[in-house]
């Protein structure tokens, strides 16, 4: 009686865990389908590595990015690092594997090969794949293609480098204008700081302009430029000399008595430069040396007068 009762309960019990690992199985399925049907539906790229570095999974989007097949499971089998350019296989057995293991996931942007050789970038993000009881089972990633991404960023920093480069030439040529007068005249006003990549500029410029304008004298108006010291008057020097290879004569003026008394405290010397008070007297001395003469409109009309016959009565 109680052997048969024994024997009773141990046959219900089996059912009950009969009962009890088919419900589990049948979650497990469940699950394992809801997971094939994301991933095969996703827009990324999702792989599964062995811990061995072998690929176990690879999606549909996975396929497509990386030109396999997928209907006959081409990627499966295949070493990861296959997927990686040869000079970055270290990173990803040294830095990207172990920290996905141990630290549980890594990410970051890489370059990835197709099967045609064509490297392009990817953002990748690895995660380490743990059984209940803590082993290791391998490692999932989750690929994005950045490649048009990356493209857009690389056009967008190439438009801004060409804005900054026009900016800089607008500064530049506003920095050192160059105003014609007359003919065979022209002016620079310079303002603010001249140091050596300046200096060059100003050269450059006005060199051009020489040529440009056929300047016989160029007025260089230092008014603007705060600070005189043997730098400054040097870049001076070197463009006043510069201009008189092309047949022209640089004339300085605007020179402000702290400029002048720094000049004089630093025993610089500018004896082989023309210098004038201000621009008035810098033009009157161009044009007495292209032997121009100013008339005011006033003694024109005078001559003009004094030149007109008489009229006489009828």
């Amino acid at each position: 009686m109680n052997e048969n009762t024994e024997g009773k309960r141990t046959e219900g019990e089996l059912k009950q865990l009969t009962e009890e690992l088919e419900d589990r199985v049948r979650e497990r399925t469940r699950e394992v389908s809801t997971f094939r049907n994301l991933a095969e539906n996703a827009i990324d790229a999702i792989v599964i590595g062995s811990p061995e570095g072998k690929i176990t999974f690879s999606n549909r989007a996975c396929c497509e990015i990386f030109g396999y097949d997928y209907e006959t499971g081409e990627m499966v089998g295949m070493p990861i690092a296959n997927f990686w350019p040869d000079k970055d296989v270290p990173v990803l057995t040294e830095e990207v594997m172990p920290q996905a293991i141990a630290a549980g996931s890594w990410q970051g942007e890489v370059k990835q090969k197709r099967k045609d050789g064509i490297l392009f970038d990817v953002s990748l993000s690895v995660f380490g794949l743990r059984s209940e009881a803590g082993e290791i089972m391998g490692v999932t990633a989750i690929i994005r293609d950045i490649t048009e991404r990356k493209q857009m960023e690389e056009e967008r920093e190439r438009l801004q480098q060409r804005i900054i480069e026009s900016q800089e030439a607008v500064i530049r040529e506003l920095a050192t204008p160059i105003m014609p007068i007359y003919r065979g005249i022209v002016v620079l006003p310079l303002v603010g700081t001249i140091d050596t990549r300046r200096a060059q500029q100003i050269m450059q410029t006005m060199l051009t302009s020489i040529a440009s304008y056929q300047a016989s004298v160029v007025i260089m108006d230092i008014t603007g430029v705060p600070v005189m010291d043997t730098g400054v008057a040097n870049h001076l020097l070197q463009v006043a000399r510069a201009a008189r290879l092309l047949g022209s004569e640089v004339i300085i003026v605007g020179i402000r008595p702290e400029v002048a008394q720094t000049i004089v405290h630093l025993g610089v010397d500018l004896s082989g430069m023309m210098t004038k008070q201000n621009l008035q007297r810098g033009l009157e001395y161009a044009f007495q040396a292209m032997e121009l003469q100013i008339v005011r409109r006033e003694e024109n009309r005078s001559k003009a007068r004094a030149a007109a016959p008489e009229e006489t009565e009828e």
